[in-house]
């Protein structure tokens, strides 16, 4: 019966793990902060798709990108990501995704 329960317990724990490489720089000239985050494509789609129960077509490279289409992931990596400069919170609407690339390596 312990076993069981333990067996129960591990899998019940098991969760997805995303990757995901951040810089921030302060661009003194704009005065503004700058988020570089290097996201893999794939788990991005599947995270927003969990988070939304949604299904998201693939991109293929960055000529094919639409904003419209990147809509959910967008959202998803504004709803998740948590900026804090001097423990003050910057809320999400004055966060601006102004540039994006996709690449496939597949």
């Amino acid at each position: 019966m312990k076993l069981i329960m333990v067996i129960v317990f591990l899998i019940s724990s098991l969760h997805p793990v995303y990757v995901s490489f951040n810089t921030l720089e302060l661009d003194e000239g704009e005065n503004k902060l700058v988020l570089m985050s290097r996201v893999f494509y794939n788990d991005l789609t599947k995270a927003a798709e969990n988070a939304y129960d949604m299904e998201i077509d693939t991109i293929g490279t960055d000529a094919d990108i639409n904003e419209s289409d990147l809509a959910p992931l967008l959202r998803y990596y504004k709803d998740k990501v948590k900026i804090s400069v001097n423990n003050k919170g910057i809320p999400p609407g004055d966060i601006n995704l102004d540039r994006f690339e996709i690449s496939n390596y597949a």
